[in-house]
């Protein structure tokens, strides 16, 4: 069990954090229930809870500021899950619709169903019913599900026409690819879009005309839909601008945490010890709330172990060349950054990024290893005329990994200089490899939201620039830097990238070489 020292906060968001903190409470964790602003109450209990209003320092050990109607107390807890209840929001504006009587969302569709009249037997044509998914942002499996639910009723049942117009159709629920299937085998018509969209047109009746383009056929359609019937999208709550600022954590697109990121757990945000639950309907007929409790769960026990143990990498401030400037505070992205006498960085908090390594103006900082099994790598040695890649190990090294492994030809003298993250990469470290004489130095770096750091890809953009600048002042061609982004899987992307560079490199020599 959590030490009374060491709580853990359960943030509400309306009703939902109250079975949230119970289920934590019934498993032995010292659970207290909070708001995450002023004046929200429980819907689920007659009391105000106590309400968030600061969090400071970071795992193991933040330091909480409860507010309630008896005063101001401050607490030592371990961590926060963030419970939210977002709601669902149909995009009519986003498409150039006004939600009206034969333009609905698919909940409400869904539900004055059953009172729809079937077609007349000998009319022709039927009425139309279309599905607009993900076009406007992206859908959800169970938006996928509920309109192949309706589809089966109007197309078995009801005799109606059925298209389905969408962006990027979501499948990943038990059956739904073979429903889908099974729905085009009955009539429905699937269109994806993923260049131009569908234009929607309203007449003074309030009847929608679609205009668009079959990809697949390469034919202009018109559609006059009977019925239109827009998929939901989670939609922030009031309080999520505040929760997220509070916490320190970085939200997705559509305001809810976490964040959209391929390298995390789906609950797991920047900030460790800072979880982030979000209640939602599984496509798989799972009650997925049950399921993220159990590895919410797991996770905040994986956290206790881990206090006072030793970490195998870390960021490390060497205090006598630190100037208390505090760079590393601003620039960390996952409040590791402790403040005190000294100013500090928190091991069991740290991810070991570097990014603060590369900010940090006196050179006060290092990443350091507490394990010789575990030594930090030795950088290779750059040679005169060498072609330079420095490239994150999540992405840009396992893309050189599968560049070879494809057998993929690669450059003679191309030295790859692997980094935790590519924020870790300093102005300075761009000026060494120059000031070695390599050729040419590519950065490589995470497609932008697919950072491990949140942001690690944008300020290695920004120092190439900045050092593409500092080229150009003392006469060297800005172009022997180049900044690119890359995925784990692109291998064949990996040495396009370099062979073009390579090029670029050895056609500008000749150009500059006297005739």
């Amino acid at each position: 069990m959590v030490s009374p020292k060491k709580q853990l906060l359960v943030m509400e968001d309306q009703d939902s954090g109250t079975p949230v903190a119970g289920a934590f409470l019934k498993k032995g964790f010292h659970a207290h229930p909070v708001l995450p602003a002023p004046g929200i109450e429980a819907a689920n209990t007659k009391r105000t809870h106590s309400w968030l209003t600061d969090l400071n320092g970071c795992f193991p050990s933040y330091d909480a500021v409860l507010t309630s109607p008896g005063g101001t107390e401050n607490r030592r807890v371990l961590g926060v899950v963030a419970a939210q209840a977002p709601a669902l929001r149909a995009e009519f504006e986003a498409l150039g619709l006004e939600p009206g009587e034969r333009i609905v969302s698919l909940s409400d569709f869904s539900n004055t169903l059953a009172g729809l009249e079937p077609a007349q037997k000998g009319v022709s044509p039927s009425p139309l019913v279309v599905f607009l998914l993900g076009l406007a942002r992206e859908s959800r499996p169970l938006s996928t599900s509920q309109a192949l639910n309706a589809a089966s009723v109007l197309l078995d049942e009801l005799g109606y026409r059925v298209a389905v117009l969408y962006g990027n159709l979501k499948v990943s629920g038990s059956g739904i690819e073979a429903r889908v299937r099974e729905a085009r085998m009955k009539g429905a018509l699937f269109l994806g879009f993923t260049g131009n969209r569908p234009v929607f047109t309203l007449d003074q009746q309030g009847r929608v005309t679609i205009e668009c383009i079959d990809e697949a056929g390469r034919m202009p359609l018109i559609l006059r839909p009977d019925w239109t019937v827009l998929d939901e999208t989670l939609s922030a709550g009031p309080s999520a601008l505040y929760r997220a600022g509070l916490l320190r954590a970085e939200p997705g697109p559509d305001g809810l945490l976490p964040s959209d990121n391929i390298y995390r757990h789906g609950m797991e945000t920047n900030r460790r010890g800072i979880l982030a639950i979000l209640p939602d309907a599984d496509p798989l007929g799972r009650d997925s709330l049950e399921d993220d409790l159990a590895a919410a769960m797991l996770e905040i026990r994986a956290l206790e172990s881990l206090q006072g143990c030793s970490v195998d990498k870390a960021a490390v401030i060497d205090s006598s060349l630190c100037a208390r400037c505090l760079t590393c505070f601003r620039s960390c992205p996952h409040g590791a950054v402790s403040i005190g006498e000294r100013v500090e960085i928190v091991p069991e908090a740290c991810f070991a990024c570097g990014i603060c390594e590369a900010a940090c103006p006196g050179l006060a900082i290092a990443l350091s290893s507490s394990h010789k099994a575990t030594a930090l790598p030795a950088a290779p040695e750059i040679r005169p005329k060498d072609l330079v890649a420095f490239g994150c190990r999540r992405s840009a090294e396992r893309a050189r990994a599968l560049c070879r492994h494809l057998g993929r030809e690669l450059p003679k003298g191309l030295v790859f200089i692997q980094v935790d993250c590519a924020g870790s990469i300093s102005c300075k470290m761009l000026m060494d490899a120059f000031l070695s004489d390599a050729a040419g130095v590519l950065v490589l770096a995470c497609h932008p939201g697919n950072c491990h750091a949140e942001r690690g890809n944008t300020d290695a953009r920004a120092r190439v620039e900045e050092v593409q600048g500092m080229l150009e002042e003392i006469g060297l061609d800005s172009k022997r830097l180049r900044f690119h982004t890359l995925a784990a899987n692109t291998g064949v992307e990996f040495g396009r990238v370099v062979r073009e560079f390579t090029g670029a490199l050895v056609s500008r020599k000749d150009d500059d070489t006297p005739s």
